[in-house]
């Protein structure tokens, strides 16, 4: 539980989360329960420019639980900052123009049922990335180095567009085991990641190598992406599927 609770604050940027600074003019019919939070996405959302898209809202009681839709009498008042390269009407319906540039990030804020509430809005190149994704190591790692220590699969690794990533050995919830940011260079297939932050982040992690995607499998070469226990470090190839 202490390590549930260690990876919130790292997500308090992507979870969308109420913030009770004052009520806002209360609205018959519109009573949220004081257990539940309101909210858009669990994390970032990530828009490329000229992308319009419709917010919806829901109450949840924890991430990654079931949502339940709010009460019809509850209307939401919708903003952006002035000058983000956004517009958002009554509705909910958000617009990225085309001026805004990937690495753009926008806080969109509504007011709801006496909650003020805030969601991260990430702008993203337009091109695809074929690495992002949600992936789940295939098989063990091939490695040099301590050949007959197997090391703990990697089963969640996600690259978002917005040049982030996370690593789990084992999966649940929310937890993760390593967080951070990286760049991709498209051409040559060189991929560097560097860690910000994590629950368990394992020694001697070399997060330099090369990725390439084939047949659906994402393939990395020339890393140690670490071990759930404590284990020498290694150069492995990694194969992926999603």
């Amino acid at each position: 539980m202490h390590q549930l609770r260690s990876i919130l604050p790292a997500l308090a940027a992507a979870l969308l989360v109420p913030v009770l600074r004052g009520r806002v003019a209360a609205q018959p019919g519109c009573t949220i329960p004081s257990d539940q939070h309101v909210v858009i996405a669990i994390e970032p959302l990530e828009m490329v420019p000229g992308e319009r898209r419709v917010l919806t809202l829901s109450m949840v009681r924890a991430p990654y639980t079931p949502s339940e839709p709010l009460p019809a009498a509850c209307r939401a008042r919708w903003s952006v900052p002035a000058g983000s390269h956004t517009r958002v009407d009554n509705r909910g319906q958000l617009q990225v123009t085309r001026y805004a540039k990937p690495g753009d990030q926008i806080v969109v804020t509504v007011d709801v049922g006496g909650r003020k509430v805030r969601q991260e809005v990430h702008v993203i190149d337009p091109h695809p990335n074929p690495i992002a994704g949600t992936w789940t190591q295939s098989g063990p790692a091939q490695c040099t180095g301590a050949p007959d220590a197997a090391a703990e699969p990697v089963r969640e690794l996600i690259i978002r567009r917005d040049g982030r990533f996370s690593a789990t050995f084992t999966p649940f919830e929310t937890y993760k085991d390593y967080w951070g940011t990286y760049t991709y260079d498209r051409s040559t297939g060189a991929l560097n990641m560097r860690t910000v932050g994590g629950n368990h982040v394992p020694p001697r992690l070399d997060l330099a190598g090369t990725a390439r995607v084939a047949n659906g499998r994402l393939t990395l070469r020339g890393m140690w992406l670490g071990d759930r226990e404590p284990a020498p470090a290694r150069t492995c190839t990694y194969v992926f599927t999603r």
